[in-house]
């Protein structure tokens, strides 16, 4: 599938394929690939965005006859399908991804299309997701509709009342398996680390203390409007007075927080080695606990000597890399995770940003995971080229690349496999995303940008040391002319 936007804060029209395994938005500040990391967060996050609109048009009287349903030979089908999920996505889902409420107007333009490509997308509706959803209608009827494992055949059983009620909930449940074919990544939502998360694990419980304070405040000033202007009108008072500063994305990493720090989550032990790997980039771990076993739960850095200190006192690097840290421990799914993290080279040390780049490369090669960065760095471009150079010595020469990368002492993990068109690197500049991947060659990915910018600083350093030596060359040559005293 690919995703086409147009009018898109300051992205005029651009292109995104929905099928890579690992993605990095490059180029310039300011030009929407923070914007389109989030809008693709909330394309996948189906639990936060479940169906609710009129999905009617998708089909015709013909639908409502049969018991069975070959998605293989219906691509009109999936594509109309597509193109009112894409209307779902513009009305429903970028205002509460975007907090309409403080953007409003600015997204009034926007155009979104979802392509489906036959050739290339039936396999994700043959994949492994057993569907059942049953109804028990009022007249003590049941209805369901199921998928088998790695089948295109959607099959209905039982009966529902031939009227407008029975016609929108078999479409209405037809529409919910494609979506959850589609976009149905994870048991739980999409984890979107953004680039503001050295905040949050220093002052998430105060924010927390604030909006218990104005859920409070909201509650009386609500029970004293409605007395007033009635239950509709107040609502909309207070929803215009006390519209949240921030995005659903902050708004869900302060729950995942306060869950965490109220109720006792297991640890996830299927990526332990991970958590491992981050542990020796922090120098140590981070911890929960609860100060005088009073009130919510604070954060603390434990150093490798077992001593603790509060994360005020940790450095930046620690605090940025918390959140993926809990991720990793607590908010991960065995598989079918989509990590999007913005920026991850933040406050590190460019061999911790290798190290990063390649723990994030292996959970994206994981349990059928999927990863979305941004960069603005040359060395995790460079890093992510040479697994695709590592990918293609692979392919060339399979029974002796791990002895090549043994005897030459890479730095480099061979156990990363990721294959050149598992990865999408996207360029964004002047209001245009374009796609590297059309100007790749077996040599690699052409970060253009980032090498010009390497290649100007490099210059400028060349040149003004040439000048430096022919000043002293010159004045090596005018004491050799001097005469001898």
């Amino acid at each position: 599938m690919k995703l086409i936007v147009e009018n898109f804060g300051p992205i005029k029209k651009g292109e995104i394929d929905l099928n890579k395994k690992f993605y990095a938005f490059v180029g310039y500040n300011n030009t929407g690939k923070t914007y389109m990391s989030q809008l693709l967060w909330g394309i996948f996050n189906i639990n936060l965005f479940p169906l609710n609109k009129d999905f009617d048009a998708l089909m015709d009287d013909d639908f409502f006859e049969t018991n069975s349903f070959d998605l293989e030979k219906s691509p009109d089908i999936i594509q109309k399908f597509l193109d009112l999920y894409a209307d779902f996505v513009v009305k429903e889902v970028v205002p509460i991804c975007f907090n309409a409420e403080l953007s409003a107007g600015y997204f009034s333009n926007l155009k979104i299309k979802i392509l489906y490509n036959p050739k290339i997308d039936i396999k994700i509706l043959s994949r492994k997701l057993n569907y059942n959803h049953s109804l028990q209608h009022i007249n003590q009827s049941y209805f369901n509709i199921f998928k088998e494992d790695d089948s295109y055949i959607v099959n209905f059983s039982g009966e529902l009342p031939n009227d407008e009620f029975g016609k929108k909930h078999k479409v209405k449940s037809f529409a919910q398996l494609l979506q959850d074919l589609f976009f149905q990544v994870t048991a739980f939502e999409p984890n979107f680390l953004p680039a503001s998360r050295t905040f949050f694990p220093q002052f998430y419980k105060y924010i927390i203390e604030l909006e218990r304070e104005r859920g409070s405040k909201i509650s009386n000033e609500m029970r004293l409007l409605a007395q007033e202007y009635g239950e509709q009108e107040a609502f909309r008072i207070i929803q215009r007075k006390y519209a949240t500063p921030y995005n659903k994305i902050t708004d869900i990493i302060f729950t995942q927080l306060y869950s965490l720090s109220t109720q006792n989550i297991e640890d996830n032990l299927e990526y332990i080695d991970l958590l491992f790997e981050l542990s020796e980039i922090i120098g140590g771990g981070i911890i929960a606990k609860t100060p005088e076993n009073i009130g919510v739960k604070e954060f603390y850095f434990r150093l490798k000597d077992k001593s603790e200190i509060p994360m005020f006192l940790a450095s930046s690097s620690v605090n940025q890399l918390t959140l993926l840290n809990l991720f990793l421990k607590y908010w991960a799914s065995t598989n079918y995770n989509f990590l999007f993290i913005d920026e991850p080279e933040e406050n590190l040390h460019p061999s911790n940003q290798i190290k990063l780049t390649n723990l994030l490369l292996k959970f994206a090669t994981r349990n059928h995971n999927r990863v979305l960065i941004t960069t603005h760095s040359p060395l995790i471009a460079e890093n992510i080229n040479n697994y695709l150079y590592l990918s293609l010595l692979r392919k060339q020469q399979p029974n002796d690349f791990e002895k090549i990368v043994a005897e030459n002492r890479l730095n480099i993990d061979s156990e990363i496999d990721i294959l050149p068109e598992e990865i999408g690197i996207y360029f964004f500049k002047d209001g245009k995303i374009t796609d590297l991947a059309d100007e790749s060659t077996d040599w690699g990915i052409n970060f253009r940008d980032f090498y010009r910018v390497q290649q100007e600083v490099s210059n400028i350093g060349k040149i003004l040391t040439d000048y430096l030596h022919y000043q002293a060359q010159d004045e090596e040559d005018i004491l050799d002319k001097q005469p001898a005293q």
